[in-house]
């Protein structure tokens, strides 16, 4: 019934990243460890199963499938992918199906948010464009950045967020691969949050040298319901001159630790808008170059009708 969406969808590439609505609502990992006697378990895997397979036949099926082997477990989906686009290289995560059941026995240090191979895929991808002095985006449908207010101010919260942040160990070794490779141009994309927003990061690790990165949440076309969207309220948006830049849960900078420092800026918090992110190199003539050293990055999010909307608090330039 949705013919405008389908209209959408039948002009433009598509890609899809895997989240938690194939599956349940916030759902929190493979329950593949637990009793699978107890029919709650059962009925959570049957839930988990009947997700998987719709999201192999209708979305995952239509991208490279270049992480499949033919041999899923329970920390091996192989549901990633990459792509290219316009020349600018894409990893897509599966950060849903392979992350670890979080339980009170299980330390933050324990949990991960993908498995071994996928996150080997995503560290040899980055290596493989280092040199490519262009943007590189990672995308998944959990948030890296900004982090609500609570778990940034109580980091003992973590297992109750649904993304990257309670997850730190998987962050930090990513961040740590990053900052110790120097690794320029990353740009993270998600959804999830139900509102727009763009972030500064700033990634250090040790003692080398802090690398900058981009974190930009995209809305859902529509999100109607107020209570399951994110609040304006919930996040310290912008700088301060009075406190320090919020950090993600378990920030750490000393050896053998990871930090992120997050600058955010809210843009759009609409019930019924879209987001629109344009890339090009400053100078036209290097578009097909692996080296053009300056690039544009251009966000916008608009209304149905394909109006630009203002940002909802000023966005400082890259």
């Amino acid at each position: 019934g949705a013919r405008h969406l389908r209209r959408l969808l039948a002009r433009v590439p598509i890609y899809m990243a895997l989240d938690d609505h194939e599956f349940d609502d916030n759902w929190p990992g493979n329950a593949h460890a637990l009793n699978q006697n107890d029919p709650v378990v059962q009925r959570y895997m049957e839930n988990f199963q009947h997700g998987l397979a719709a999201a192999k036949a209708y979305q995952w099926s239509m991208s490279r499938c270049n992480g499949w082997t033919g041999h899923p477990s329970p920390h091996d989906s192989g549901l990633w992918h990459t792509f290219e686009s316009g020349g600018l290289p894409f990893f897509v995560m599966d950060t849903r199906t392979e992350r670890t059941l979080r339980q009170a026995d299980v330390p933050w240090d324990k949990a991960q948010l993908v498995g071994p191979r996928q996150f080997k895929a995503l560290t040899d991808w980055l290596k493989e464009h280092k040199e490519e002095d262009k943007p590189k985006f990672i995308v998944s449908g959990s948030v890296l950045a900004p982090a609500p207010r609570n778990f940034t101010e109580k980091e003992w919260l973590y297992r109750s967020n649904d993304d990257w942040a309670g997850y730190p160990v998987t962050w930090r070794e990513l961040v740590d691969y990053i900052v110790q490779n120097e690794i320029n141009k990353v740009v993270f994309i998600a959804g999830d949050y139900h509102l727009s927003a763009l972030a500064h990061l700033i990634l250090t690790s040790r003692s080398s040298k802090p690398i900058e990165a981009y974190s930009i949440v995209a809305s859902a076309f529509f999100a109607p319901l107020p209570f399951a969207n994110s609040k304006r309220g919930d996040y310290d948006w912008g700088q301060s001159s009075t406190r320090p830049l919020p950090r993600l849960p378990f920030s750490d900078p000393d050896c053998p630790g990871a930090a992120i420092a997050v600058e955010p800026y809210l843009l759009c918090t609409n019930s019924s808008h879209f987001l629109r992110v344009d890339v090009k190199p400053k100078r036209p003539e290097e578009a097909k170059s692996k080296n053009s050293t300056d690039w544009e990055i251009h966000v916008g999010a608009y209304d149905r009708t394909g109006k630009i909307i203002a940002p909802e608090m000023d966005v400082k330039p890259p």
